[in-house]
């Protein structure tokens, strides 16, 4: 039987300043340096510790990994959210997973910009971004943030990926199957029509789904956003089972997908909410 269970903010909140106040609680506690190890992809950067009790990964395991990058490094200093992308891979590496099989993603946004510059004397985090790009990570600038900060594309270290905008003809979708009783789709499809004719055709298979009342969205007492006084600490709990696939507070959901483009296939998450009449899909009601 599964179980979803939700809490509110406010409790969360209370149970981290309760630990605050615990009489003997230590706050910071000093790492352990020495047992950092570097390696086996990155020696310069990116080490990482052992970790009790992770085996090997079995063979064939394939990692598809994006990092969202915000927070610019001190002068001077490496970027430590692109090192955290480089300890990943090598952390991976160390415990059995296949190299060209850990594909990573870097977006970079505002601030951050200015580390993907082309100058090794002033731009710190210069030599490790160009080590991982020769090992395959991508790097990929934010159009507006490069806009706002004055940041050309050839500006960029090598490789590094401009901002890149296709305009689209349109774009279209197509639900081929919905789960029995419910306007959740199972099978769908999303065509991009470019503007020199051609289509994109993207295939999206459901594999899981998360319903948003779990986190307050449409939840009757516990909704998103909504003013409890000062401090209101509560919860509720409810199996799958229990669900009823067609009471509106369990329309808005996140569904995380298999994407197939062609040869390409990946994972990622689409967002649905399906209410009122729809003559495409024959919904005559606001819930049928």
């Amino acid at each position: 039987m599964t179980k979803t269970q939700f809490w509110s903010g406010a409790m969360a909140l209370a149970l981290a300043f309760a630990s605050l106040l615990l009489p003997g609680t230590t706050v910071a506690q000093e790492v352990d340096l020495d047992a950092f190890r570097s390696g086996p992809i990155f020696e310069e950067f990116g080490n990482h510790t052992p970790v009790e009790g992770v085996e090997n990964f079995v063979p064939e395991t394939e990692f598809a990994i994006a990092f969202d990058v915000a927070k610019r490094a001190d002068p001077g200093t490496r970027n430590r959210a692109f090192e955290t992308a480089a300890r990943f891979i090598n952390m991976h590496a160390s415990y059995g997973a296949e190299p060209e099989r850990i594909r990573i993603a870097v977006v970079v946004h505002g601030k951050t910009v200015h580390d993907m510059l082309d100058d090794e004397a002033g731009n710190g985090s210069h030599y490790m971004v160009t080590q991982l790009l020769d090992y395959g990570v991508r790097f990929i600038v934010c159009g507006q943030s490069a806009a706002a900060y004055g940041v050309a594309k050839g500006d960029l270290i090598p490789g590094v990926e401009g901002p890149a905008m296709e305009p689209l003809a349109g774009v279209d979708h197509e639900i081929h199957e919905f789960f029995p009783g419910t306007r959740r789709a199972r099978r769908a499809q999303v065509s991009l029509k470019h503007l020199d004719g051609k289509t994109t055709e993207i295939e999206l298979e459901s594999l899981l789904v998360y319903r948003m009342k779990g986190i307050g969205y449409s939840h009757p007492e516990w909704g998103h956003g909504r003013w409890k006084g000062e401090l209101a600490v509560g919860g509720s709990s409810w199996t799958i089972e229990e669900c009823d696939d067609m009471e509106v507070s369990n329309q808005h959901i996140q569904s995380v997908m298999r994407a197939t483009c062609g040869d390409q296939q990946g994972i990622g998450v689409m967002e649905q909410i399906h209410m009122g009449p729809s003559a495409k899909y024959g919904f005559k009601e606001f819930l049928d």
